[in-house]
């Protein structure tokens, strides 16, 4: 049995992507054979175990401690010492644990790199984080690369996942019922995007609606009350406030009835550092709707031009609404590339990704410290 103790700072009752992840992933590291992981946070709950739990989706519970708040994540670990086998973390900030764990109290040390950075204080603090551990999981092949791993001592595997469920709901009927909550014609030609505009470029598709037909609509969903100020602000500028359709912060159980009543879904140009990647592109293949996408990053690696998206390599509107034009004149296309989306997403599960990251832990289990 590999005892795993995953820590985090990380408010995991925050509705973000990361928080999800960290749940999603130890629980599904939960259901591998001879593997058990707990997880520690150190940050202030306002909501129980349960509610956290259900917020996430989770169907397999497991052990969750959020009682650290105000005390040391590093007495903890320290006091935990024999209880566990190795120390897993994702935060950078929580790199003088991980040296700690490794080389005073002789603990093998895996940690999780979603990104990189070129400002040279953060990128030491990345590169040290890799060179205290003993196995690195990567969310993508250009990130293993940026850092310089070996692959014996790493993984690549998608830094976000799919439940089940995903693949067995009715799409035709959820898109029925969320285009009539929402009260979109059939004859509305609605484009989507889910997620926040802090990294994101999300003023190129307000720009780009006056280039399409006025039966074009922009959904937008997870924006925070002053993104969508922001937002409404270049609307009016650009005479297309009425073109909007905005829901803000939902549940996030309830995105996917978004993503399904959308016509194409879109990401725009993105801040995104290399290597790393979006994480909405999994559900939103999932979906089985026309992707048209900026393949910042590392989204190429997922995301494939013509097969199940159409990648635009451009931060100005207009190529993006070429791309939108394209799509509504060629239903055979939009068919094509939503059937791949769907076939392609079926790997992106988050037993899948459990699977990945415990076989670089039983690797790790044998290495001498």
């Amino acid at each position: 049995m590999i005892k795993v103790l995953y820590i985090t700072s990380a408010r995991l009752s925050f509705s973000r992507a990361h928080t999800r992840n960290i749940i999603k992933t130890a629980e599904y590291l939960n259901q591998e054979p001879d593997c058990k992981a707990v997880v520690f946070s150190s940050a202030a709950e306002p909501k129980s175990v349960q509610e956290i739990f259900e917020s996430k989706g989770v169907i397999h519970s497991f052990s969750l401690d959020i009682s650290l708040h105000k005390r040391s994540l590093l007495c903890a670990v320290v006091r935990l010492r024999n209880e566990y086998d190795i120390l897993y973390f994702r935060d950078p900030r929580l790199v003088y644990i991980a040296l700690v764990a490794r080389f005073f109290l002789r603990k093998r040390v895996v940690f999780e790199a979603h990104g990189s950075h070129e400002w040279r204080f953060l990128k030491s603090v990345w590169l040290l984080a890799f060179y205290a551990a003993h196995g690195t999981v990567f969310i993508t092949e250009r990130l293993r690369q940026w850092y310089g791993a070996d692959t014996a001592r790493s993984v690549v595997t998608n830094v976000n996942a799919l439940d089940d469920a995903f693949f067995t709901v009715d799409r035709i009927v959820l898109r029925k019922q969320t285009r009539e909550q929402l009260q979109i014609p059939d004859d509305i030609f609605l484009m989507g995007y889910i997620g926040s505009t802090w990294w994101y470029k999300v003023d190129v598709l307000v720009v780009m609606l006056p280039q399409l037909a006025e039966n074009v609509k922009l959904l937008l969903v997870g924006m925070k009350q002053n993104e969508e100020r922001h937002i409404r602000s270049v609307a009016r500028t650009h005479g297309v406030e009425d073109r909007l359709v905005i829901r803000n912060r939902v549940p996030s159980q309830d995105v996917f009835s978004y993503l399904v009543a959308s016509d194409v879904l879109l990401i725009p140009p993105t801040l995104i550092y290399p290597g790393s990647i979006c994480s909405k592109i999994y559900e939103y293949l999932a979906a089985g709707v026309p992707i048209v996408a900026h393949p910042a990053g590392a989204n190429d690696e997922v995301l494939h031009d013509g097969k199940n998206a159409l990648l635009v390599p451009s931060t100005q509107a207009k190529p993006f609404a070429d791309a939108v034009k394209r799509l509504q004149q060629d239903q055979q296309l939009q068919n094509s590339l939503g059937r791949q989306a769907v076939k392609d997403a079926k790997q992106y599960t988050w037993s899948k990704r459990a699977h990945d990251i415990h076989v670089l832990l039983q690797r790790v289990a044998f290495v001498k410290n």
